[in-house]
This record gives C-alpha cells, structure tokens and sequence, in this order.
C-alpha cells in the first residue's frame, strides 16, 4: 500500500512538472506585456492618444530619456494568422540626429 502510495504521488509530480513546462513555453508565445502588441491594440481601441506616453514610459524603464526622442507610429498589415488586421510599428528618432541604438529598436519591436 505504501509502495503505492509512493508511485501515486512521483507520477503526480511528474505530470506537474510536464504541465509547467508546457505553461511555459505557452507563455513564452504569447506575452501580453510586449510594447508593440500593447500599442497596436491601443490603436484599435482608440487610445492611440496615449501611446506615446506608454512608449516614453517604456523608455524609462530602460534608462533613456524620453526627451531624446521622437516616437513615430507606422500602421502595417499583420501577418497572415496573427488574428489582428494591423499591427503598430515603432520607430524612434533621436532629436540630437544620432543613430538610436540597434538593441534599443530591437526590443522596441520585438515579436515576443
């Protein structure tokens, strides 16, 4: 009985630790913090009157200041599957004529 009372409980866990990894990977698709995404439905909502705010927000949360840039919404198809009809592209430019930093766009607007 206590044998398997034991194996009861390794193939419980055993599944528990199957299902958070697939929650994991899951959540490692689709992240509902990414800026681009949040932007893009702001749009749709028509909040687009303070997605500035949010990407200069964003902005500082990186260490940059917001002064420094200009922000710059591009409407674009989406792609086929994504269930969205367009989707926002962010660019930045700086005010001093400086290129923007290529890790700063990258995670701007990153998929994921």
């Amino acid at each position: 009985m206590l044998r398997a009372y034991k194996s009861a409980i390794a193939e419980h866990q055993q599944l528990r630790s199957k299902s958070k990894s697939c929650l994991t990977v899951a959540m490692a698709r689709f992240t509902p913090y990414n800026l681009q995404l949040q932007i893009t439905r702001m749009f749709n909502e028509g909040q687009s009157l303070f997605a500035t705010t949010k990407v200069q927000d964003w902005l500082q949360q990186r260490q940059e200041n917001p002064q420094d840039y200009e922000v710059i919404f591009h409407r674009q198809p989406a792609a086929p599957g994504s269930g969205l009809v367009y989707q926002v592209q962010i660019e930045l430019k700086r005010k001093d004529g400086q290129p923007v930093d290529p890790w700063l766009l990258e995670a701007l607007n990153s998929q994921t």
